[in-house]
């Protein structure tokens, strides 16, 4: 093999040139042309696939190493480094055919980026890692070699077919399948001449620039190719990221080219899954029946991603990494706030193609079967997205916690009970957090904590027991044990001047258990009936401080517990009874009575009752107590005012009137006095709208602060959509907003606008940056929100937060 592979190396020049070259178009050539086409294309798929097995074998090497393991040597690597350059300069721009191989060939190794020196430290220095190698420096430089010999040159050979051929070709080029499947990957890629190449090709076909404008072309015109691109990068890189030491270049290209791509399918209202022609529904192989397939890989990766990264962390600066971890999150914020318009695709897919089969009931069994599988996705997602709670960068940190709450709300609304490793994750997590007070191992404030242990305890539907034990003293002290079962439920955030409901508690007649059905007979027959004993005289007896808690979650009822005498009691009592009995005659009867001595009755001592408080042993009551201390934080924090945010921003602005769009409520006399809190909404929440109202419409008479600002980021957080504004220049220097202004967008050419509230602001000597909140809901049209978009931004008017707790 090494005789044969110099000899290529030695021919490279004339090897090329016969296969690629216009000078040997010619039918005597053209059995020579194919049979040279196809060594080139074996040879150099061979460079691909020994490239990628070295660089498994040299990570597995590495891990023996830490493991104090033996590990086998790695293999040789020696590219065809001439090939690759004469192939790359011999391509002819009217030779389709070649093009396309040389695109298939390099999109192969398209995810693999140049491996960075400081990750393999621990094997640079060592000798005996292969026959070929002097030491591990020069395995990593023999695989950085062969990739760069893979990329040079590409890009212009690539700029040259495109350059020189009209639009129409290179779209008969890209119908190709393996061809459209090669540009998508291209695109995806980390490698800045890859990615450049496939903007360009597709730049030039579709006239369109940018990257999110070219993952929409390509989805829109060849959604097939296209989508089994996204599908093989995902693969690859689920394999590729846990088995280097870092991948983050790659996990940087993964989260943004596919946070576009979640915005070319479901973002509205132009995206491609809200059309009729894209989906195609009817087609068992259409890009609807791959929808559940691309979901669950993206799930899989970016699980991935908040699993490894921890450990890609200590190769990088803090501020490399920040950057594509908040792109990571964003990721994870678009794939939740978009699930059903893909859940949509996959269920009106499988609802066109079973709907003749099957009965209307077993289609909603599946289209449910659906929905739990999408979700269950992200069991993964939140037992990984827990290590980021430990972040020390405040916005990553926020960032990362809202992410989390927001996929368990997702659970909790869904009805689907995240798994049981994953919930005792989080509650180990909670409890360490609560005694952290340094905030050493979390760095979650109170209030987060308190959320987070809120949200946990709806997931906590368990039945707990609560054993009463009861203590009689009875003649031969015996004793009975009496368990009563409590259905003890997470306390429920009840509004005021309402009691939640408590069951009647189920409790267990003492002898069902204890006697069979002869004895209970016996008893029932020759005993006759004892007192009854109320529940409260044997119940535990809390303390002054938690009898109303008591009280208020469970609502006793004065259930009898039957006390009774066992058999064997009863036959010692009844001795006496026996004595009385007619003597039989005689001297046999007279001796018999003569030689027993006199029978003296025992007193029966008075049956006592024995209480053990088990409070302090009673998990069930810790965990009613520590919800209720979480209730009374919560209830001490700002109040949540989000409801009339919603009423505020969902309003439009170019609305012309005396009211706010859609204000039908009734104004009604202030009375002196209020009954109810009811009442005091009534009154005073149209009169606080038709104020907001005024103060917008005095706006626009007044000469509006106009600046200019881009779109830096954004996330969704259930029907908000939270966006990240950069100021560009022209602000002047003492310009400001606050947590209560409201502020305008308005599209500078399509002349859309929406309203939104101010979050956050931060000022420095460099930019002005801004955190804002909309609100996107059914009836609110989102006017073009997208990541890069310039807008026109205004103060419309600052409200007063008194007016808001007001109506609390």
């Amino acid at each position: 093999m090494k005789v044969f592979l110099s000899t290529i190396d030695i021919h490279a020049n004339i090897l090329s040139r016969v296969a690629l070259h216009r000078d040997y178009d010619k039918p005597v050539w053209a059995k020579a042309r194919a049979d040279a086409r196809q060594l080139i294309h074996d040879v150099l798929l061979m460079d691909v696939q020994q490239t990628s097995l070295v660089i498994t074998a040299t990570c597995r090497f590495m891990g023996h190493v830490a493991l104090n393991k033996p590990s086998n040597k790695i293999p040789g690597l020696s590219a065809r480094t001439s090939l690759w350059l004469n192939v790359y300069q011999s391509i002819d721009y009217q030779d389709p055919q070649e093009i396309s191989a040389v695109l298939h060939l390099v999109s192969e190794a398209s995810h693999i980026d140049t491996l960075n020196m400081k990750t393999f430290e621990k094997i640079l220095s060592l000798e005996s890692v292969g026959e070929a190698y002097t030491n591990g420096g020069a395995v990593i430089n023999a695989i950085n070699n062969t990739l760069s010999s893979m990329r040079i040159g590409f890009l212009d050979s690539v700029k040259n077919v495109v350059d020189y051929s009209a639009s129409s070709q290179l779209m008969d080029l890209l119908k190709d399948p393996r061809v459209g499947k090669a540009v998508t990957l291209l695109l995806l890629a980390p490698v800045d001449d890859f990615h450049s190449t496939a903007k360009s090709l597709i730049g030039q076909v579709f006239n369109v620039d940018g990257r999110l404008e070219c993952v929409r072309a390509l989805l829109e015109n060849l959604p097939d190719p296209s989508l089994d691109g996204l599908v093989d990068f995902l693969n690859k890189f689920c394999a590729y990221a846990p088995s280097v030491p870092e991948a983050c270049s790659l996990s940087k290209s993964l989260v943004r080219c596919f946070t576009d791509v979640i915005d070319a399918l479901c973002s509205k209202p132009d995206g491609l899954l809200h059309s009729h022609r894209f989906p195609r529904y009817d087609d068992s192989r259409g890009p609807a029946s791959r929808m559940i397939e691309l979901w669950t890989l993206m799930s899989k990766a970016i699980a991935v991603i908040f699993k490894r990264t921890p450990a890609w962390s200590i190769y990088f600066d803090n501020t490399e990494m920040i950057e594509w971890m908040r792109d990571a999150l964003i990721f994870g914020r678009d794939m939740l706030a978009q699930w059903q318009v893909i859940e949509g695709a996959a269920n009106a897919f499988w609802q066109n193609q079973r709907k003749k089969s099957q009965g209307k009931a077993d289609i909603f069994q599946d289209l449910s079967a659906i929905k739990k599988k999408m979700i269950s996705c992200f069991q993964d997602v939140i037992s990984e997205l827990t290590r980021w709670l430990r972040l020390t960068d405040e916005e990553l940190l926020h960032q990362s916690f809202s992410l989390l709450q927001s996929l368990l709300d997702l659970f909790r609304k869904t009805g689907i009970r995240p798994c049981d490793a994953v919930l005792q994750k989080l509650t180990k997590y909670v409890d360490s957090a609560r005694n952290d007070i340094d905030q050493i191992r979390s760095r979650l404030d109170t209030s987060r904590i308190a959320s987070l242990e809120e949200t946990l305890s709806s997931f906590n539907d368990d039945d707990d027991e609560i054993e009463i034990v009861s203590v009689k003293t009875i003649p031969r002290q015996e004793k009975q044990v009496v368990r009563v079962k409590n259905n003890l439920k997470p306390p429920i955030l009840k509004k005021e001047g309402k009691e939640p409901r408590s069951g009647a508690p189920d409790y267990v007649k003492p002898w069902s258990s204890y006697f069979t059905d002869k004895d209970k007979a016996k008893l029932e027959r020759s005993v006759p009936p004892m007192p009854t004993l109320k529940k409260d005289k044997f119940l535990p007896v809390a303390p002054a401080n938690q009898r109303s808690l008591s009280q208020k979650r469970k609502q006793y009822h004065n259930n009898e517990a039957t006390s009774s005498l066992g058999p064997r009691d009863y036959s010692d009592l009844s001795e006496s009874d026996s004595e009385t009995e007619t003597p039989a005659g005689g001297l046999a009867s007279l001796a018999k009575k003569f030689a027993k001595s006199p029978k003296i009755k025992k007193p029966v001592q008075r049956r006592q009752i024995k209480t053990l408080d088990t409070q302090a042993e009673n998990a069930a009551l810790m965990r009613m107590q520590q919800r209720e201390a979480t209730y009374r934080a919560k209830m001490r924090m700002r109040p949540d005012v989000s409801g009339l945010h919603r009423v505020l921003l969902s309003w439009n602005y170019d609305h012309d009137g005396p009211t706010p769009p859609g204000f039908n409520g009734p104004l009604n006399f202030v009375p002196d006095t209020f009954s109810t809190v009811d009442q005091f909404c009534a009154v005073f929440e149209p009169l606080l709208f038709l104020e907001c109202w005024a103060q917008i419409a005095q706006s626009k008479d007044e000469t509006p602060e106009i600046f200019e600002g881009k779109i830096s980021g954004k996330q969704y957080i259930d029907h908000w959509l939270e966006l990240d504004i950069l100021f560009e220049a022209n602000v002047r220097k003492d310009y400001y907003l606050t947590e209560t202004d409201i502020v305008l967008f308005r599209h500078p050419h399509t002349n859309k606008c929406i309203l939104a509230k101010v979050k956050s602001f931060m000022s420095n000597y460099q930019n002005l940056q801004a955190t804002v909140r909309c609100y996107l809901n059914t009836g609110v049209e989102d006017p073009g929100l997208h990541i890069g978009t310039s807008w026109r931004i205004s103060k419309v008017f600052r409200y007063v937060l008194l007016y808001f707790l007001c109506l609390l």
